[in-house]
């Protein structure tokens, strides 16, 4: 993974960190794979969350991805509300969310160029 791959990364594993300590996570798990030139995030966690939030969030990430801006999102992502997901949902090629029983678990996929 190149640099700028290496802080995109990073961006996003703090914003979703961030996510779920803002919601009151307990015992959070994350798992970081990479294989060639894409990364999968995968976290969960038991949160406080409402049907809304859930919903919202699930928006937030359904964003268009914006490869061509990328790195000046991941720099927005890095100095803005954590709040703000819509910028991470910029970022990423796809998510999967699930909410049950108070465990988030979110899924995202990334496909870096080279």
């Amino acid at each position: 993974m190149h640099k700028r791959a290496e802080h995109i990364t990073s961006n996003m594993i703090r914003a979703l960190t961030q996510f779920y300590l803002e919601h009151h996570a307990k015992e959070v798990k994350m798992q970081l794979q990479t294989v060639d030139n894409s990364l999968k995030v995968w976290f969960q966690g038991q949160v406080n969350l409402e049907e809304s939030e859930f919903e919202k969030l699930k928006e937030s990430l359904a964003q268009p991805n914006t490869t061509d801006i990328e790195y000046y999102y991941s720099e927005l992502l890095d100095s803005s509300d954590s709040a703000d997901l819509m910028i991470l949902g910029a970022l990423i090629d796809r998510s999967e969310l699930a909410f049950d029983d108070g465990i988030l678990t979110i899924d995202l996929w990334k496909h870096f160029n080279k």
